[in-house]
């Protein structure tokens, strides 16, 4: 164990909350504003669970929201001591989906997405989405892509039981706008995210592999994420033995 984890292990005993948080051996969420070290927390807990609880060639997966956190996340557990090996995911949930789900389960199952996989760059992007606008004469300026890229994540159904009132609007145009996105031979992050979360709730083979990869997945700031990821979740604790520890701002909302 390196200097820095165990000085920074002896100050997290100290507080009773975070004892608790990182002793826990069930799903946890972890509830506390910026600067209270609950990413702290969630970086120890890591650690412990590499070093002593899960074995080779089992892992764990560290998920974050940005590239940029998930840099901070890493020189963290580095700084901890961590040896990065094959047993361990640190990235974003994008990229976990993409490389972990979507890019190894899309040709076993017939998915309604282009193949190969190619991302629309986000100019590519802005540009089909004024001509959805155009192509259902939406001529709402107030409708800007962020409210249709909600719309699309809102549709995923699940366990959830939050009700979400409907953007029938955003809806018209992102239809629209996923036809011209598919016609065009790609996707988009919003997609990546929809159809990883479908595959693991309709299929059982996906929530096996994941499971027997990673018994256990970390997520730093969950109310970043959304409500697909939290039916992925949802699916995965219903479903799997996978073990979730999460942290997040209890003033903010996934949804």
């Amino acid at each position: 164990m390196s200097t820095s984890y165990l000085e920074k292990l002896n100050r997290l005993k100290k507080d009773e909350y975070q004892k608790a948080a990182f002793e826990s051996q069930n799903n946890t969420v972890v509830l506390a504003g910026p600067g209270s070290g609950k990413t702290t927390v969630l970086t120890l807990k890591a650690m412990h669970l590499l070093n002593g609880v899960i074995s080779e060639p089992r892992g764990l997966a560290c998920l974050t929201y940005s590239r940029e956190a998930a840099r901070e996340f890493t020189e963290r557990l580095r700084e901890l001591g961590l040896v990065r090996g094959k047993n361990i995911f640190l990235g974003t949930v994008h990229s976990f989906c993409l490389t972990e789900i979507l890019g190894k389960f899309s040709d076993v199952y017939s998915l309604n997405i282009p193949i190969p996989i190619k991302i629309i760059s986000e100019k590519e992007k802005a540009n089909l989405f004024e001509k959805a606008k155009r192509n259902v004469q939406c001529e709402n300026s107030y409708l800007k892509i962020e409210r249709m890229n909600c719309a699309r994540m809102l549709s995923i159904a699940g366990a959830s039981k939050v009700s979400i009132e409907r953007d029938e609007e955003a809806e018209l145009v992102a239809d629209e706008y996923e036809k011209l996105l598919f016609q065009a031979g790609c996707i988009d992050y919003e997609t990546i995210i929809i159809e990883s979360t479908k595959l693991l709730q309709e299929k059982p083979y996906v929530r096996e592999c994941i499971s027997a990869k990673y018994p256990w997945i970390l997520i730093d700031e969950y109310q970043d994420l959304g409500r697909p990821l939290h039916e992925m979740v949802l699916s995965l604790i219903k479903y799997t033995n996978i073990k979730f520890f999460a942290v997040g701002d209890p003033d903010q909302s996934i949804y």
